[in-house]
């Protein structure tokens, strides 16, 4: 059992790594206003199995037995129906369950049910499904327990029995859940207002006008066994019909359909996709492969035009006096840097001067690297310093990182930063400055809305960071040309 927990748990987790990449990419999506997420303690699971290899081994343990179910019944890999008590015959696959009388699974699952499903391509898939309680059979018990424990667990089989039969009715009248449920159907739950009813109203409207001659009962039995293939196949043929038929409307409402599928399933697969898994409905998609299972911040990118924007105003020098006028204290670099270095952490060459630094030695630094190149110092010194952050809060103002807060709404980090700058000499001539700025403990969220104006909402410092990074570099002399030579990256998770 306790082998039965680790898979589950491992199986959860990598839904939750999934999630986790949802946030680092800024995925606030959802469907029938419910934000998606990959866990859910109501809804199925479906990974790659090659050879059926877990399959096989969830199904040697000692409680495993057979399950009637009909999850995926269309795609299973084997013709083994299920026997009431073992031997009444029912046309159901049997399907495979074991208990955790504990309910220590997932979500507080007291079942684990699963089975092995052929993908289209030949490879093999494995589902997988908690539950909070299943159909044990009644007079199974593990190899090293005794008789009064048999005893013990017929009683505990039969209120599972019992108990499985009252939620099954009571889920059949389940009202909404707060948990989006990420069943593999389309007919129902996740998908049904976004995909299945426009379907259902479309295939009504096709047969009334003689688009396709069908029996909508029979489409509607088709969705419920098939899911999304179904609905893609059936998509295809009304278009071709309406086609032929030279039926706008019916063509209009195919397209809107098509269109809501694909944004609807786009958003469930934002994250598994690349897992390579046939979509049936709105089932979790996960690997079981380590390498799959890791942090992957997937860095925020501007839009062209924001990006060239940026670029412009990130090149352009200040004309602050401070930037303008050279220190008195420090040779060759401007009064700005003089006052920012010792409060930044500045790397020059292989030398890292952390903040508190003298900044006249930073200097000297620099002025080696360079060669003695008063001029590139200067401007060294003008790019290197907080001003340069100017163009990137002038971007998060406007809105062009689309940064959002917990509510969805898009707007400013607020929090004490930190700023490095990366200085050394380039291969090509010249210099490179790298900027970053890191917010590691975000407080507040500002948001600017244009009905209720500037709003201020605290956020938790803890889970809460902001991370920025762009690169400049310098030509060498005599143009000592300023471009931007890694564009701005930026990588925000912003939690209530």
């Amino acid at each position: 059992m306790h082998t039965t927990r680790a898979l589950g748990w491992y199986m959860m987790a990598a839904a939750a790594q999934q999630n986790a990449n949802r946030e680092l990419s800024q995925d606030h999506a959802t469907i029938g206003e419910q934000k998606v997420t990959d866990m859910s303690s109501s809804g199925s699971f479906v990974m790659k199995d090659p050879g059926n290899r877990i399959y096989s081994f969830m199904s040697a343990a000692p409680t495993a037995d057979s399950r009637m179910s009909t999850h995926f019944s269309e795609r299973v890999d084997h013709t083994e129906t299920h026997k009431i008590a073992g031997f009444i015959p029912t046309s159901k696959p049997a399907q495979r369950g074991i208990e955790d009388y504990r309910n220590m699974l997932p979500g507080q699952g007291g079942t684990m049910l699963f089975d092995k499903l052929a993908a289209r391509d030949g490879t093999q898939d494995l589902f997988v499904k908690f539950e909070s309680v299943g159909c044990p059979p009644y007079f199974r018990k593990e190899p090293h327990q005794g008789v009064v424990q048999g005893i013990a667990r017929f009683f505990s089989a039969l209120d599972r029995n019992i108990g499985h039969a009252t939620s099954f009715v009571g889920s059949r009248f389940q009202g909404e859940s707060e948990e989006m449920r990420r069943q593999e159907h389309v007919y129902k739950g996740t998908l049904k207002d976004d995909v299945a009813e426009p379907f259902g109203n479309l295939v009504n409207h096709a047969i009334q006008s003689g688009v396709i001659d069908a029996s909508s009962k029979a489409v509607g039995r088709s969705v419920h066994k098939f899911g999304m293939p179904f609905l893609r196949e059936a998509l295809d043929r009304i278009e071709t019909m309406a086609s032929q038929q030279n039926n706008a409307q019916i063509l209009g409402e195919v397209a809107k359909v098509r269109q809501d599928m694909v944004d609807a399933t786009a958003k469930l697969g934002a994250q598994s996709d690349m897992h390579g898994i046939e979509r049936r409905g709105a089932e979790t998609h996960i690997s079981l492969q380590p390498a799959a299972n890791i942090v992957r911040p997937l860095e925020g990118r501007l839009s062209a035009a924001a990006n060239q924007q940026f670029n412009q105003e990130a090149t352009q020098l200040s004309r602050a006096r401070d930037i303008t006028t050279p220190s008195s204290e420090a040779a060759s670099i401007c009064t700005q840097a003089h006052k920012d270095w010792s409060r930044s952490t500045v790397q020059v060459g292989a030398a890292t001067f952390a903040p508190k630094s003298d900044p006249a030695v930073t200097a000297e630094a620099l002025n080696i690297l360079t060669g003695g190149d008063a001029h590139m110092n200067m401007l060294v010194s003008q790019y290197a310093n907080q001003q340069s952050l100017g163009p990137l809060m002038d971007a998060i103002v406007r809105g062009d990182l689309k940064i959002h807060g917990p509510d969805g709404r898009p707007g400013i980090p607020l929090g004490d930063g930190f700023t490095t700058f990366d200085i050394q000499s380039s291969p090509a001539g010249g210099v490179t400055i790298g900027v970053r700025h890191t917010r590691d403990q975000v407080n507040n969220f500002q948001t600017n809305d244009p009905a209720l104006g500037v709003q201020v909402t605290p956020t938790d410092p803890a889970r809460s960071h902001a991370d920025f990074a762009f690169q400049l570099s310098i030509g060498p002399a005599p143009g000592y040309a300023v471009a931007v030579s890694q564009p701005l990256r930026y990588e925000a998770l912003i939690r209530a």
